[in-house]
């Protein structure tokens, strides 16, 4: 099943099954990354690893598409 809208797909490969929310497009609450941010006097590398964090969390792709897994 794979229903398409503006922004986002929901889709299984079988009807019945679980699927995935894939988001194309930024949304009002999609939070900007893991703490330690930027900005707050946090170590470089803190930062750095942080931001992997959340891109290896949520962004599975190379196409910047958001995919929230829980």
């Amino acid at each position: 099943m794979k229903l398409n809208c503006s922004a986002l797909d929901v889709s299984s490969e079988e009807p019945g099954l679980p699927g995935e929310l894939i988001c194309r497009h930024a949304f009002p609450i999609i939070p900007l990354g893991f703490w330690p941010l930027p900005g707050y006097g946090f170590p470089d590398e803190d930062v750095t690893a942080a931001q992997a964090r959340f891109q290896e969390s949520y962004f599975k792709d190379e196409e910047g598409n958001w995919y929230h897994g829980d």
